[in-house]
């Protein structure tokens, strides 16, 4: 969930695609090893957004740490 809540907070495209869209969703899912996430709109349509590069370094550092 930090993950989804950081992607959210940071993410240009994520924003983008909600705004563009006026997109209402049930789910997000980060998907293809973080580089993508996936939108289930409420009508049952499917968004996939890429997640910027300095976005994923982030991700795969946290995920680093939490493993020391």
């Amino acid at each position: 969930q930090q993950v989804i809540d950081y992607i959210q907070q940071e993410s240009a495209n994520y924003k983008h695609v909600l705004e563009t869209f006026e997109l209402l969703y049930d789910n997000i899912d980060v998907i293809n090893n973080g580089s993508q996430v996936q939108l289930t709109s409420r009508d049952g349509n499917i968004y996939v957004v890429n997640i910027e590069s300095y976005i994923q370094q982030e991700i795969r550092q946290h995920c680093a740490n939490l493993l020391k």
